[in-house]
Order: C-alpha cells, then sequence, then structure tokens
C-alpha cells in the first residue's frame, strides 16, 4: 500500500475526486459533534482532502497528521505550525499518546491489515468522550472490477470491531457510479489514484483486451462505462 500511494501520489491530488468528495461530506457529518477546540489525530491524511476541510471547518486548537509515507508531508505543510505537526508512521502498529478528543480518517482503513487492533488503538487514544469519525467502503465498492478481475479488498462491516469500545452516533451509507469513455479510462483512473490492487497485476496484451471486451459487455450504457464506489461514514464516541 505505501509504494503504490508514493508513486500515484501527484495524480492521487489531482485525480481522486471521489476521495475528495468523501472527505468533504465526512467533514460535514462531523462538525455538529465539534462544538470547541480539540486536539485531532488524523490519520492517512495523504495529499490532504480530509486535512484542508477539517483546518477550514473544524475548531483544532492541537494536530497530529499522521500518513505511512513522509513524502505526503510537502502537500500539507502549510497547515503545519507549532501545535499543528506531521508524523509519518504506519498507524497499525504506532503508540499514539492518549490525549486526543478527535480522531478522523478518511478513504484508508479499508487497507490496514487488522482492524480489530487499529481500532483498539484508536480508543485507547482517545479522551473521555472522545469522537472517531472516518469513512471506509463498502461491499459493493468498485463491483465491476471484482466481476471480472476477481481483485477486491475485503471491506468487512466495520460496525462488528466498533462495538465492543465505542457508541456509534452516525452510520451512513452511500453508493454511486462514476462515468468513463472507456474501460482503459477506468485501469488509468486506478493508477492514477492507486486506490485498488488491480495494478499491482502485469497484464499482457491479450489480458487487457480481454478486460475491455468483458467490461463494455457488462457495463457500457450509452458509449460509456461506469465504477461503482460505495462510501460508508461513521461517528462514534468512546464509551
Amino acid at each position: 500500500m505505501s509504494e503504490r500511494f508514493k508513486r500515484s501520489a501527484k495524480t492521487y491530488h489531482k485525480e481522486a475526486l471521489v476521495q475528495r468528495q468523501i472527505a468533504q461530506h465526512l467533514c460535514e457529518l462531523v462538525r455538529p459533534y465539534v462544538s470547541k477546540p480539540v486536539s485531532l489525530l488524523e490519520i492517512g491524511c495523504g495529499t490532504g482532502f480530509l486535512t484542508q476541510e477539517i483546518m477550514q471547518h473544524l475548531p483544532i486548537c492541537s494536530a497530529l497528521l499522521n500518513d505511512i509515507n513522509s513524502e505526503m508531508e510537502p502537500f500539507i505543510h502549510h497547515f503545519l505550525s507549532e501545535h499543528k505537526k506531521f508524523i509519518a508512521a504506519d498507524a497499525e502498529d504506532y503508540p499514539f499518546s492518549d490525549n486526543f478528543n478527535l480522531i478522523m480518517s478518511s478513504s484508508v482503513i479499508q487497507w490496514f491489515n487488522n482492524i480489530e487492533k487499529f481500532i483498539f488503538n484508536v480508543y485507547s487514544s482517545l479522551t473521555e468522550n472522545g469522537i472517531i469519525a472516518f469513512s471506509t467502503f463498502g461491499t459493493k465498492n468498485m463491483k465491476e472490477i471484482k466481476k471480472i478481475t476477481g481483485i477486491s479488498l475485503p471491506y468487512p462491516d466495520i460496525r462488528v470491531y466498533l462495538k465492543p469500545y465505542f457508541q456509534i452516533l452516525h452510520y451512513e451509507e452511500q453508493v454511486f457510479k462514476v462515468r468513463f469513455e472507456t474501460p482503459l479510462s477506468v485501469l488509468q483512473h486506478l493508477k492514477n489514484t492507486g486506490v485498488n490492487g488491480v495494478q499491482q497485476t502485469s497484464w499482457n496484451i491479450k489480458q487487457i483486451n480481454s478486460f475491455k471486451a468483458e467490461y463494455e459487455k457488462l457495463y457500457k450504457v450509452e458509449n460509456e462505462v461506469s465504477l461503482t464506489y460505495h462510501p460508508i461514514y461513521v461517528i462514534a464516541t468512546k464509551k
């Protein structure tokens, strides 16, 4: 995951319009629950889609902006100050402090190897009555890619892992389709955003043509093809 996003960082910031919209909506959802200045931990800040929304719309007194890649720091450097720091670390393992009022993450958790462990670490890092707000994805996400290639992330039900530690305040799912001119445009989108494991596979011309033909057969409508996104938004408070 780390190397894939490192390679696609510049194109991601320009072309990941869906992830930008998801970050905007997540911040809109959390605003009613954050009325006074808070200490923030953002996990997987990437190129700063969610960071920008947070800094514009939430009362943040201090922040730790985290990403697994140190190469992401230049993208969010203008948000940094004496009380707003960046740290490059693997959020699944790093021992964050226990004084955060708010932990946020957008379009990241689905990549983690041990979500149960991560949720416990988040729980341990929140103050009493602290809030976690994040987006992830559901089982319909990129179903077209899974149908044709068999490649997909597992997308478990995150509520199962939250239940022992958190009370869910808001849960929301969206399902929508993004249109592309051709199946090859879909592949280019995946490469430029690094959001699916399919680009790890090296295909020959025969395989590419087979993918193109199958995609058009199944998903072509009015000279366009579609790709499904299935974002999930969760806001929860520490029990």
